[in-house]
């Protein structure tokens, strides 16, 4: 008679374990601050905690542990000051909008990041959207920048706390890369293999090849 798999045999697996771990965490982040610091009479201020929180949790799109990590701290450190830009440019139409223009040109050129470098450039454009468009949530910009900051470092934390469990078995992981850039190497070289090359093709190999060398290293 076959036997039903049970819930904790679901979770159990390595790729539903990762999500799973993954959603407990950001539910930490943001619900904990959402329920805590209203009762210490924050109030609404405690919104901008739990946006910095869900933000940082959402550029950490997976990768290396290098990586996460830097991708979190750009965004605890650039969304703040993208706050703050709404949050001054709100009573000139003109400014906020050459200052999106901007904000949406260079999202866009973060993408060549990869994933972590796409939710960076989202969550900072909309963290400028906030700043425009707050005006009764007490507190100045400011304060505002700060808690977002608070709420970053907060979901920071808690990231380095599940990475110390060893949650997510961190040699694999980084043994599998090592791996993973080997053969991306091997690729890139190969895919140019030919018998006639011209200047603009070498060079082009060249620089790739470097970059995939330097991103192996």
């Amino acid at each position: 008679m076959r036997k039903t798999p049970q819930v904790r045999d679901v979770l159990a697996t390595s790729p539903n374990r990762i999500a799973f771990v993954w959603a407990l965490r950001g539910t930490i982040a943001t619900g904990l601050p959402l329920v805590a610091l209203p009762a210490l009479g924050m109030g609404a201020l405690s919104n901008f905690v739990v946006i910095g929180a869900l933000n940082t949790s959402m550029v950490d799109v997976g990768g290396s542990y290098r990586s996460r990590l830097t991708a979190m701290i750009l965004n605890t450190v650039l969304s703040p000051i993208a706050l703050l830009l709404g949050s001054c440019s709100r009573d000139s139409w003109l400014t906020s909008a050459v200052l999106m223009f901007v904000i949406a040109f260079a999202s866009g050129l973060v993408r060549a990041l990869g994933p972590a470098g796409i939710s960076l450039g989202l969550t900072v454009g909309l963290t400028f959207l906030v700043g425009i468009g707050v005006h009764d949530r007490g507190g100045g910009a400011i304060e505002w920048a700060t808690l977002y900051i608070a709420g970053g470092a907060w979901t920071i934390l808690i990231a380095l706390a599940f990475w110390r469990l060893r949650l997510y078995r961190r040699l694999e992981q980084e043994a599998a890369a090592a791996w993973e850039e080997a053969a991306a190497l091997v690729a890139t070289a190969r895919a140019f293999v030919g018998p006639r090359r011209s200047v603009v093709r070498r060079r082009r190999q060249e620089r790739l090849t470097a970059k995939r060398h330097q991103l192996l290293r």
